[in-house]
């Protein structure tokens, strides 16, 4: 899904200089920085069962969820908010429009990606539970869980993986905005002056202008995932 929307209208994005590089292909780093999260839960979760096969492990489950919501929230937001015909606004400012593209600009399609990204991600998941492709055991009796049961009500397992979905989805891909806002580094042109993330430009070295120069949009991402990890944690200690 993520790289059938980097390639739509590739040339348009092309010509406002924010299209993924390459055709939008990714390369290895952009998977790890998105994926790496994910695998090590995965495989986390597996060792563990291995160890202890009795043992519930689910809460690693809710954090891949989590940081592939993320992951996925973060390339649709981009690749679809740069559809938007209007101005982007800078998430730390929002009376401030920037160009699209940038670090930390935000869209109203873009926000609707994100919402219809972890209605996706935990849709899936919630389809996996449905037909016993996963489990889920649950049985954390989180605070969320008390406050249901005291109202009378219940919720069923596949309306919490969606949640997880959602809510990880706009968490992560929030804190990547915040991220790419305040911390990540930007250069600047010396030909033709335009902002950039990239070290060079226009075949000449860009001036460092703004953020720490080891947080590139890969640590960015990596990082976001992350959070979008601890965002599905947290959901699944007081939903389950």
């Amino acid at each position: 899904v993520a790289a059938a929307f980097t390639k739509y209208k590739y040339e348009r994005k092309r010509r406002l200089e924010a299209a993924q590089e390459k055709g939008g292909a990714r390369a290895w780093t952009n998977v790890f920085a998105n994926g790496g999260v994910a695998a090590f839960l995965a495989v986390m979760e597996g060792l563990l069962l291995i160890a202890f096969p009795l043992g519930n492990f689910d809460i690693f489950l809710a954090g891949f969820i989590g940081t592939v919501a993320t992951a996925t929230a973060d390339t649709l937001a981009t690749e679809i908010g740069l559809l938007y015909p209007g101005e982007p606004r800078l998430i730390t400012n929002p009376l401030k429009k920037v160009p699209p593209g940038t670090s930390g600009g935000i869209t109203p399609l873009g926000e609707l990606a994100i919402l219809m990204s972890g209605l996706m991600i935990g849709g899936i998941a919630s389809a996996l539970y449905q037909l016993n492709i996963i489990n889920v055991a649950g049985g954390v009796n989180g605070v969320l869980i008390k406050l249901f049961e005291y109202l009378g009500a219940e919720i069923p397992v596949w309306v919490k993986l969606i949640a997880i979905g959602v809510f990880a989805g706009f968490v992560g891909s929030t804190a990547d905005s915040l991220i790419g806002a305040t911390l990540q580094s930007l250069f600047k042109c010396n030909v033709c002056g335009k902002i950039t993330e990239k070290e060079k430009h226009c075949g000449q070295i860009t001036t460092h202008i703004k953020g720490y120069l080891a947080i590139d949009n890969n640590i960015v991402n990596l990082v976001s995932t992350a959070v979008g990890a601890l965002a599905g944690f947290l959901l699944y200690l007081m939903f389950f």
